[in-house]
Formats: structure tokens, C-alpha cells, sequence
């Protein structure tokens, strides 16, 4: 398999607009009684927070809406923008751009509220952080807790922070978190490099619990989801073969398998289906997909292109490798991400 030095415009328009999506953010002002706060370093050895567990569900049990500023840095440039959220507590839930205050210069502000409403509901349920698995965060990440007072949208929140324990490079992430205790909602989050520079936040301006969502468009996914049982032969569940990956970025397991079926009215031709395969390490994860083959033919060893391409924390592929079509996302090192796809497809 190569790997090309750059990236090719699909690929590069992909990146924008799934980092605008997951890993956008706004200006962090969470209040917090600095003189009655407490510094905690818990992980393995010690309790967990018990509201981490719920943090999962949270966006999708919880009825809610709120308005929520968000800024992304990303190379020099900047996106500022609001987001109007609302989530009906069964699943259902919609993003609305109502303002958008700053843009990259390459992005046409005509475009820039719908693409990142759109991107909006692709990201609630991949960029906004959620804890997974607790047994994973426990191994890999140290949880500190700051403080147990801080203000967010009228709210009172533990504030946060997570650092993996073992990083797996220089540019590795740390997160500063503001969660509700009572229902695991993180209402303000800050994502910086272990040298301290800022790459995104989110803050809720505005939060109301069990909010009037009637005036919006709630949805569950796009795409129609199956899900799969990992621990049974995965071709007879999708009736073609299933390339997934045997290799991991260190600290990553196996968290779910989907088939996933995009219908012609999203993909502007024929129904279009992809096997989704997900690892997480407790918090981060990392998204590799390839596309249903359903025609039968004799393998073939082919030459293989993974275009890669690196946007803020996130590294993404896009290419056939071996004759497949594959997808791959998340915030580790594209050596990983290189690594998984040649033990998915060879």
C-alpha cells in the first residue's frame, strides 16, 4: 500500500468539513470558585466520577435545548459559529446554525450555515466527547478532577481533565471537561495539545432541560445502522465479505460493528452500503469503513493508493487498497491508521 504526500481535493473537503464537524468548539468561560477547588488525579487505582457512565447516552436520553458557540482553530484560520441544539430524550435530535461569525477563507459563506448544520448532526455523535467505555478510559487515561463548581449556561458542573497515559505522539490531546453530575451532559469542553495551544471548545450559552423542541428537525442518523455481532462470522451477517482490521493504535478495542445502508437520496445515485467497524481506547475513537463488495470474483492482489491527510487533531484516509474501497478517521498518528487498513485488506 502507498501513501501519498498529499491529499487530493475530495479527500482535503472531507477533512474540513468532518473537522468542522468533530472537533469544532467556542470561546471557554466556565466560571468555577478557584478557592474551593480541588485537584483529584483518578484512574486505575482509584474511583471514577459516577456520572462518567452516563456520559455516553447522555445526548440522546436527555431532553434538552441549548445554544452553543463554537471555535475551531485549524492552521491560522477559524471557524466561530453558533449551534442551536435540541434532543427529544428518545434518540431524536437536531443541529441548527442559526450565526456564523468567522470562516477560512476558502469556504463560501452562502454555504457555510447549511454544510455546517449538516456536518453539525454528523458530529453530535462523533465529535462531541463521550466516555465509551469506563473499563478503557480507566486503563488509558488519567482523569483530574479540578473542580466540583463550575458554571455552565446557569448549570453547576465537575470541571475535568483527561490526559491519555501513554501518548501516542508529541501532538496528543488533552481535554478540559465541564459535566453535568446529574445527567452526564457535557456542556463546555476545550481540546488543546500537551504544549497547551488550543484547537477547539464548545460552550453552551444557554441550556434548558426538557426544552420545547417542536420547531425543530429531529432525527435520529441519516443512514440506516445494523448492527453486527463481532463475536460471529461477520459475511454471512453482511452476505459479502468483511475486511476488518486485526491490528489497533495501542490502548484500542473493537467497541461495535455496523452495516450501514446510505440511501439514494443522500447519495445522489444507487443504494450505497459500508461495513463500519469503531475501536475506542475509553474516550477517542477511531472509524474504519469499507464498502460492500456483492460481486463474486476471484481475489486478486492489487496494488493499493491510502491518500492521507492531516486536519487539526484528526487524520484521515480515503482510497482502494487491495481492490477495496476504505475509509479511515481519528486522532492518532496516520502511522496507525496505515497499519489498520493493511491488516483489514491484505
Amino acid at each position: 500500500m502507498s501513501r501519498r504526500t498529499f491529499a487530493r481535493p475530495l479527500l482535503a473537503a472531507l477533512a474540513a468539513a468532518w473537522t468542522a464537524a468533530c472537533d469544532d468548539a467556542g470561546s471557554w468561560s466556565v466560571e468555577t470558585d478557584t478557592g474551593a477547588a480541588a485537584v483529584v488525579t483518578q484512574g486505575s487505582g482509584a474511583a471514577l466520577p459516577p456520572f462518567l457512565g452516563a456520559m455516553r447516552g447522555a445526548p440522546y436520553q436527555t431532553a434538552f435545548t441549548g445554544t452553543r458557540r463554537v471555535v475551531l482553530h485549524r492552521e491560522g484560520a477559524t471557524f466561530d459559529y453558533i449551534e442551536d441544539v435540541g434532543a427529544d430524550g428518545t434518540g431524536r435530535f437536531a443541529v441548527e446554525v442559526p450565526l456564523v461569525s468567522a470562516l477560512p477563507p476558502e469556504f463560501d459563506p452562502a454555504l457555510a450555515a447549511p454544510l455546517l448544520a449538516q456536518r453539525g448532526r454528523f458530529g453530535y455523535r462523533v465529535r462531541d466527547p463521550q466516555v465509551t467505555d469506563l473499563a478503557q478510559l480507566a486503563l488509558n487515561w488519567d482523569v483530574h478532577v479540578v473542580a466540583r463548581d463550575a458554571r455552565v449556561a446557569g448549570h453547576t458542573c465537575w470541571r475535568l481533565e483527561l490526559r491519555r497515559r501513554a501518548p501516542l505522539s508529541a501532538h496528543d490531546v488533552v481535554y478540559e471537561l465541564a459535566v453535568d453530575p446529574r445527567t452526564g451532559l457535557v456542556l463546555a469542553w476545550r481540546e488543546a495539545d500537551l504544549a497547551g495551544q488550543v484547537r477547539s471548545e464548545v460552550e453552551y450559552l444557554t441550556l434548558q432541560y426538557g426544552g420545547d423542541t417542536s420547531g425543530m428537525d429531529l432525527r435520529e442518523r441519516d443512514v440506516t445502522a445494523v448492527d453486527l455481532d463481532p463475536t460471529q462470522d461477520l459475511a454471512p451477517q453482511v452476505g459479502a465479505p468483511v475486511h476488518l482490521p486485526t491490528l489497533t493504535p495501542p490502548g484500542f478495542a473493537l467497541e461495535e460493528v455496523e452495516l450501514l445502508s446510505v440511501p439514494p437520496a443522500v447519495t445522489g445515485g444507487a443504494l450505497d452500503e459500508w461495513v463500519k467497524a469503531v475501536f475506542t481506547d475509553g474516550l477517542e475513537r477511531v472509524h474504519f469503513l469499507h464498502r460492500v463488495d456483492r460481486t463474486v470474483a476471484l481475489p486478486q492482489a492489487q496494488p493499493g493508493a491510502l491518500d492521507l491527510v492531516t486536519f487539526g487533531s484528526w487524520t484521515f484516509g480515503l482510497g482502494t487498497v487491495n481492490g477495496v474501497r476504505v475509509m479511515v478517521a481519528g486522532k492518532v498518528p496516520s502511522l496507525y491508521l496505515e497499519e489498520l487498513v493493511q491488516t483489514a485488506v491484505f
